[in-house]
């Protein structure tokens, strides 16, 4: 009898760099997972508000993940078709003649650049801005941060020879190829989301060189091949495809089956990114939405934003509980204090306010506190405040027409099945669950197998890879006294 292991199906690799954790997944055409591998990601904060990473930690990460896959996969490196990667939006990483970061990335959620926006928005017509981009004059997107560095570290500028996002980076990494897709162009400040190109006048506006910008090319295209140096670091094989991927929230998106009107997701990772899809390309976001390329050509994803969630409860777990405390064992706190948490109130603004009014200097506030309150009530009053601003930020899609009839969501919040009974207690329309915890990897893996030719497109890929669990039944007795359901 043969003791040789089986060779699995064709497989493809997606790597997903996040903000605080880097993730590999190996999948095949049916969407089964042949391996998970995961390496956290460290942030600096150098000043208040800044918050920075190093690239080679990506790329370390990148290596770190692929190796490991490899090794507990058996025959996964023969059946390895493609691999694919999705990453963390509007961070930004200059880099020189030789491709080395000359600065730390700039996260997404660096605020660094705030300081500039009142002068840019005296100098530039911010609905100008928005009718050629999509989005609003905010620190939160990359030219702002680009700005930053024309004016503070102009040595830096200097000796810059590309401009490079994260997945830029990884894929210049892996193949040589220096590149980027419509859903990275269209998170910058710098791309005209209805051309479909680097816009210059932006470009003049921020100080930005577009001759150092990647060209744009649809997501799903391969690119090129593994490198024999990337072979080498990674432990894939020289001369696999690499597919060109997307931003980390139209990936989601796409795995959520958020690829046609009347359905919208909900990422819960550090805020909650909610999105569905609007027919061809708008611009005209409305009640602090945001429109940005999906992964579907001519598709517009709207997205809107709640800042801290995730965060949110982490800062309430490491302040009231202990940084070693276990989330399971503060959800399970939270669930011990009644609906409302006996009058205690969270407003959710610790990094600001996202959709619908965009208010990064607006801060978080605790109140409603009495002598008989405890660390439970505290709990259950940032669960409550993080599914209520969810439900607040959906309900922005009346102003453009958009409104979704149903919700799918993911994410560590609610993978735990009572915060995503809360959560459907605090909406008016059907909430489901992803079955897989990793969308994000999942909804690039699509591009890769539509790309290798397994599914004729992304629809037909995410029927046949993604499995949607059955909606969370409707529990009235959750539902806070706040809610507002109409």
């Amino acid at each position: 009898m043969s003791t040789e292991r089986r060779v699995p199906s064709p497989l493809v690799l997606a790597l997903d760099s996040g903000t605080s954790t880097f993730t590999g997944l190996l999948v095949d055409a049916a969407g089964r997972p042949q391996g998970v591998a995961q390496r956290p990601l460290s942030t600096q904060h150098p000043m208040p508000g800044w918050a920075e990473q190093q690239p080679q930690q990506w790329w370390r990460a990148a290596c770190a993940v692929s190796r490991q896959l490899l090794r507990s996969t058996p025959g996964a490196q023969r059946a390895l078709a493609a691999v694919v990667v999705t990453n963390q939006r509007e961070t930004v990483v200059p880099l020189d003649a030789h491709d080395r970061p000359l600065h730390p990335a700039i996260l997404w959620h660096d605020l660094r650049a705030s300081e500039l926006i009142p002068k840019l928005r005296a100098g530039v017509d911010p609905r100008w801005v928005r009718r050629r981009t999509g989005l609003p004059l905010d620190p939160y997107f990359s030219a702002p941060k680009l700005l930053w560095l024309a004016q503070r570290r102009p040595s830096v500028l200097r000796r810059c020879a590309r401009i490079a996002l994260v997945s830029d980076w990884l894929n210049l990494r892996l193949s040589g190829q220096f590149v980027t897709d419509p859903t990275n162009a269209s998170r910058t400040l710098l791309y005209d989301l209805r051309k479909g190109r680097w816009e210059e006048e932006l470009c003049d506006s921020f100080e930005v060189d577009p001759s150092l910008l990647p060209p744009v090319r649809p997501c799903g295209t391969i690119i090129g091949e593994v490198s024999p140096a990337a072979a080498r670091a990674t432990g894939v094989r020289s001369g696999l495809p690499v597919v060109l991927g997307g931003g980390d929230q139209q990936c989601a998106a796409a795995a959520a089956g958020v690829l046609r009107r009347g359905v919208a997701k909900a990422t819960f990772g550090s805020g909650t990114f909610v999105a569905t899809t609007a027919a061809g390309l708008r611009t005209d976001g409305k009640a602090g939405l945001l429109c940005s390329a999906h992964v579907v050509p001519a598709t517009t994803l709207v997205e809107g934003a709640a800042l801290a969630s995730g965060s949110l409860y982490d800062w309430v777990r490491t302040t009231f509980f202990s940084p070693s405390a276990r989330f399971s064992a503060l959800t399970d706190a939270a669930f011990t204090a009644p609906p409302g948490a006996a009058g205690v109130r969270i407003d959710p603004s610790f990094a600001g306010v996202g959709t619908p009014r965009w208010d990064r200097q607006a801060c978080g506030t605790i109140g409603g506190l009495r002598l008989g309150h405890d660390r439970s009530h505290i709990a259950r009053a940032a669960l409550e405040a993080i599914c209520l601003e969810a439900a607040t930020v959906l309900r922005s899609y009346d102003a453009m027409g958009i409104a979704p009839r149903s919700l799918r969501v993911d994410g560590g919040l609610v993978a735990d099945r009572r915060v995503a009974a809360l959560l459907r207690a605090c909406l008016p329309i059907p909430l489901q669950r992803l079955h897989s915890t990793e969308a994000t990897a999942l909804g690039a893996a699509l591009l890769g197998a539509v790309a290798c030719g397994w599914h004729r497109n992304l629809k037909v890929a995410q029927r046949a890879m993604v499995r949607i669990e059955p909606p969370i039944p409707l529990r009235r007795e959750l539902r806070p006294p706040q809610a507002t359901l109409n």
